[in-house]
C-alpha cells in the first residue's frame, strides 16, 4: 500500500434559493357610492373582495369581464346586485397587470387594481471547503508497511539502600538484647531444675 501523504475532501458551495411569497387577502369597501380605496396596488397571488357599506345595491364588475360580484343584478330595480351589508365573492389574481372596474347601478362608480409580481427573497448557504491532510509517520523504502515493536520497559532496580547508622545500631542493640534474654532464660531454668532435685534427693548438694 503507499504512503498517504495527504487527503482532501473539497465541498461544493450549495446554494439554495427559497421564494417566500405570503398570499394576502384586502378588502375594498363601498361607502357614499364609492371604492374605498378606489386604487390599490397587490401582489400576485393575493385575493380581494368588496363589502358594501352603503344603504344602497351595487355591483363589482371588472371592465374585460373577468369578474363580476352580481351577473344577475338588474341595474334599473337594484334585484340581486350586492345589497347594503353584503359582501362579494372573493377573487385571487393569478396574473399581473391592472384591472380596471365599475358599479353597473352607478356608472360613476369606478376603481382599479394594480397586480405586481410578488417580492422573491433568496436565502443562500455555503457550506465552506475543508482541507483535511493527515501527517505520515511511518517511513519505509518498501512499499510494505513497517511494524516497530516497543522497547519493554527495564525491572525496578533491586539495590539494597543503606540504612543510617542509627537504625543499623538499633538492630544490633535488639539482637544482643534477645540473646542475654535467651541466656538468662537457660540460666534460670537450670537453676530450678537443680533446686528441685536436690530436694527430691537425686542429687547430692555440695
Amino acid at each position: 500500500m503507499r504512503r498517504l501523504a495527504g487527503a482532501a475532501l473539497v465541498l461544493g458551495a450549495i446554494v439554495l434559493s427559497s421564494v417566500s411569497a405570503r398570499a394576502n387577502t384586502f378588502t375594498v369597501e363601498i361607502k357614499n357610492t364609492a371604492y374605498v380605496p378606489a386604487d390599490r396596488t397587490i401582489a400576485r397571488g393575493d385575493t380581494v373582495s368588496w363589502v358594501n357599506r352603503d344603504n344602497t345595491a351595487h355591483t363589482v364588475t371588472f371592465d374585460d369581464g373577468s369578474f363580476d360580484s352580481s351577473p344577475s343584478c338588474v341595474p334599473l330595480t337594484g334585484v340581486n346586485c350586492l345589497g347594503p351589508g353584503q359582501s362579494s365573492a372573493p377573487h385571487t389574481f393569478n396574473e399581473t397587470g391592472t384591472f380596471t372596474y365599475h358599479c353597473r347601478v352607478h356608472n360613476t362608480m369606478t376603481g382599479a387594481l394594480t397586480v405586481e409580481a410578488p417580492v422573491t427573497s433568496t436565502t443562500s448557504t455555503t457550506v465552506a471547503t475543508t482541507t483535511t491532510s493527515p501527517s505520515s509517520t511511518t517511513t519505509s523504502s518498501s512499499d510494505e508497511p513497517t511494524v516497530t515493536q516497543a522497547s519493554l520497559p527495564s525491572p525496578p532496580s533491586t539495590s539494597h539502600v543503606a540504612l543510617p547508622k542509627s537504625i543499623n545500631n538499633a538492630r544490633h542493640e535488639d539482637d544482643m538484647r534477645a540473646w542475654t534474654l535467651a541466656a538468662v532464660a537457660i540460666a534460670g531454668a537450670t537453676t530450678i531444675a537443680g533446686i528441685v532435685l536436690v530436694r527430691r534427693g537425686r542429687v547430692p548438694f555440695g
